[in-house]
């Protein structure tokens, strides 16, 4: 082999060998890259056979809340344009925001002991916009007294629930007159109207005005018993079927 062929034999082989140094360094570009990709969405997607947790917050991209599960010490209070109100509510249960700093609703429940034996209590409520609860089922036994139903509320669009709250917080420190005259709005802004269920053992359903007062109940008593009648506005039967 003569040196001008060995020489060109070489360069052959340089020039091999920095075409798979480069075909290598483009394969390990590309595998980095897909598994940093595959890296960075695996906790996009994860699944558990089972989970203990406290409190789950299911929150909008910005932050806010749409909904949280919680246990007793960790249910969230009311937010109220933004602002969290101190109550002394408690869990466990699930509250409904919808993303823009309003409480809308939620399911509560508890079952406690008392001197007198227990209390026990179940509470699933939708929110009127900006107020409060306009249509929940509700059930309550404190081991005397028991009653399980719809229940439907009609409400002032407005004040909205955060003026009332300031309205309620003026009447404390306002003079007698200045006092009912807010009393005397903040019980016009709400009324229950519709009440179907049992209370005590006595099926009913209760029909009111917007002041709130009964003005039709259809009832059938535990003993089977049924009626129906008709109130006026100072509560009065003045009619029943059967007479």
């Amino acid at each position: 082999m003569t040196p001008n062929t060995l020489e060109a034999r070489l360069a052959h082989l340089e020039r091999q060998l920095r075409r798979q140094r480069r075909i290598g360094a483009v394969a390990l570009l590309v595998i980095s890259t897909l598994t940093l990709a595959a890296w960075q969405q695996a906790p996009a997607r994860q699944r558990f056979q089972e989970i203990d947790v406290e409190r789950v917050n299911i929150v909008e991209p910005n932050g806010q809340l749409v909904l949280v599960l919680a246990n007793t010490e960790r249910l969230p209070d009311p937010l109220i344009a933004g602002k969290t109100i101190e109550t002394s509510r408690t869990g466990p249960g699930m509250i409904f925001f919808d993303g823009k700093g309003w409480e809308v609703g939620g399911l509560t429940y508890s079952t406690r002991t008392t001197e007198n034996g227990y209390r026990a209590s179940g509470h699933l409520s939708f929110d009127q916009y900006r107020n409060d609860q306009v249509v929940y089922l509700n059930y309550a036994d404190d081991g005397q007294q028991k009653s399980a139903g719809l229940y439907v509320v009609d409400r002032a669009r407005e004040p909205h629930i955060d003026e009332l709250l300031r309205m309620r917080d003026a009447a404390a420190n306002a003079s007698p007159d200045e006092r009912a005259a807010i009393q005397a709005k903040l019980a016009g802004s709400a009324a229950q109207r519709i009440f179907v269920g049992s209370a005590d053992e006595t099926a009913m359903v209760r029909l009111r005005d917007r002041s709130g007062r009964d003005r039709i109940r259809l009832l059938v008593e535990a003993d089977g018993a049924g009626r129906l009648e008709f109130l006026d506005a100072d509560g009065k039967v003045i009619r029943t079927f059967p007479e």
